[in-house]
C-alpha cells in the first residue's frame, strides 16, 4: 500500500493506493464483511529496505531496527494509513511480529486499540 512520506514503500510491487483500500473497505462494508488490516512489523521488509530511503531504520536487509526512533515514526505512519483507510474496523489491526517487539511498540505509542 502507499504510505505518505515513504514514496519507496511498495514501490514497483503493485501497491494499493489509499483510494483503492478505501474502495475495498466500502465494498466489503456494503456486504456486511469487516476488513481487518494486517501490518508486518519489524521483519519481511526486504523490498523496502533495498532503497536508500529505508537505510536509517534497517537492522538487516530484511528487518527494521527496533531501538531506532525513526522506526516507530515509520510504523506510526503505517498505522495512520490503516486508520484512514479502514476507519470502522472493529478489531482494528492484526500485528504480525515478535511478542516482545509488539509489547515495546504498544507501550511507546499508547494506541487505543486492542493488539491481537
Amino acid at each position: 500500500y502507499e504510505m505518505e512520506g515513504y514514496p519507496r514503500f511498495g514501490y514497483m510491487r503493485g501497491r494499493y493506493s489509499k483510494e483503492e483500500l478505501k474502495e475495498i473497505n466500502t465494498i466489503c462494508e456494503s456486504m456486511g464483511v469487516e476488513v481487518i488490516p494486517g501490518i508486518q512489523t519489524l521483519a519481511h521488509f526486504e523490498h523496502y529496505l533495498q532503497w536508500l530511503e529505508g537505510a536509517a531504520i534497517a537492522n538487516t536487509s530484511r528487518m527494521l531496527l527496533v531501538d531506532e526512533p525513526k522506526t516507530y515514526v515509520f510504523l506510526e505512519q503505517a498505522f495512520a494509513t490503516m486508520r484512514e483507510c479502514f476507519p470502522n474496523s472493529k478489531n482494528w489491526v492484526m500485528i504480525l511480529s515478535l511478542p516482545s517487539a509488539i509489547h515495546r511498540f504498544a507501550i511507546r505509542t499508547c494506541h487505543p486499540f486492542p493488539i491481537v
